[in-house]
């Protein structure tokens, strides 16, 4: 059982290259260097002397200490945002919702003691709103959003 997560460097590196091309793996070999010694595996950061025991750790040193210099800081994008909620946010449908109504519903689920139905994070029963300008801020909020969450978060 404890061999299943183990991942051989050369295989690694050959995976990277068959998968991204020799660019991608020469970019890779100069940020990480991956070491099997005495059955010890450890990442190692190129950039610092960090050393991690996990790939995923690794992952996200590189990520929050090194590459992240280089974007442009906004005080309110979280950090990191989980798989879920960046798909929910990058597929999800940006409209105006009457809230008049949707207080309505809610009070009326919560007499009848009716739950809301959510399939993949979303729930269809939210009245929208005919508001073509509240409609075009949301969609560039929305445009906003997404351009913030990144699409490759399994890069590495």
């Amino acid at each position: 059982k404890k061999e299943l997560l183990v991942v051989d460097s050369k295989d690694l590196v050959n995976y990277i290259q068959n998968q991204f091309g020799d660019r991608v793996k020469r970019h890779f070999g100069k940020c990480v260097c991956v070491d099997d010694q005495l059955q010890w595996r450890w990442w190692k950061c190129h950039v610092c002397d960090q050393v991690n025991y996990c790939f995923t750790d690794c992952k996200r040193h590189l990520l929050d200490s090194h590459v992240n210099k280089f974007e442009p800081k906004f005080s309110s994008r979280p950090e990191c945002v989980d798989k879920s909620l960046a798909h929910m946010i990058c597929s999800g449908n940006w409209e105006p919702v009457d809230t008049e109504a949707a207080a309505n519903l809610i009070i009326a689920r919560i007499e009848s003691k009716e739950d809301f139905v959510y399939v993949n994070g979303w729930c269809s029963d939210w009245p929208v709103a005919n508001d073509a300008e509240r409609r075009n801020i949301l969609k560039q909020f929305g445009d906003a959003i997404k351009s913030s969450c990144s699409n490759d978060i399994d890069v590495l």
